[in-house]
């Protein structure tokens, strides 16, 4: 696999969950994330675990959920420009009347309004 671009990245005390997009030899992209949990002292060493890889970027959040099922409640810090429309329409569909996400940071890196995710 190769060409690994950061398509999603969301912050948790502790740690990070990152996608990244890859392809294989044939040119065919594929979706995988990579959670990174630090040690909470010298002693305790960190944790870098990834995922099996997917074959879209939502079958790859679907599967973030399921491991992570408070996914949406941790901290945003970037999406892709190009997975941010289907990232939005995820957002909306799986909150509807939810007041456990921080609209406000989802909004700042999606760069939509809070209204559009509502």
């Amino acid at each position: 696999m190769t060409n690994k671009t950061k398509v999603l990245e969301i912050g948790a005390e502790g740690g990070s969950i990152t996608m990244y997009r890859v392809f294989d030899a044939k040119d065919h992209d594929w979706y995988i994330y990579s959670v990174n949990d630090m040690g909470l002292d010298d002693e305790v060493p960190g944790v870098i675990k990834d995922s099996n890889y997917s074959m879209s970027y939502v079958e790859a959040f679907f599967r973030m959920l399921k491991a992570y099922p408070h996914l949406l409640e941790l901290y945003p810090l970037y999406v892709h420009a190009d997975f941010a429309y289907s990232t939005m329409v995820i957002i909306k569909e799986l909150t509807i009347n939810k007041d456990y996400i921080n609209y406000t940071e989802w909004a700042k890196v999606l760069e939509v309004t809070e209204v559009d995710l509502k």
